[in-house]
C-alpha cells in the first residue's frame, strides 16, 4: 500500500488564505467537538450548523457552528 493512498489529500489548502486555513481548522475543530458531546450525550442528536463570523484583532473567521437539537452545545472557542 503507498502512502498516497492513506494519507488524506489536503493539496486543496494551499490555494486558501491565512484566514480560510484557520476557519477551516476551527470548523473541524467544532465538528469533532460536538462529535464527543453527542458521545455522552446518547439521548441528544446533530442538527446541522449555523454561520457566525468570529473576529480576532484584524482577522475574521467564517465558521459553521455545529448545533444539537437540545441547543446545549457551543463549541468552547465561542
Amino acid at each position: 500500500m503507498s502512502i498516497q493512498k492513506i494519507t488524506p489529500n489536503y493539496s486543496f489548502l494551499q490555494d486558501l488564505s491565512f484566514e480560510e486555513i484557520l476557519s477551516y481548522a476551527l470548523n473541524l475543530l467544532a465538528l469533532a467537538e460536538r462529535k464527543l458531546y453527542l458521545e455522552h450525550h446518547p439521548d441528544d442528536k446533530g442538527n446541522g450548523f449555523y454561520k457566525r463570523k468570529l473576529s480576532s484583532g484584524s482577522l475574521t473567521f467564517n465558521i459553521d457552528v455545529p448545533r444539537t437539537r437540545n441547543g446545549s452545545f457551543r463549541p468552547f472557542f465561542l
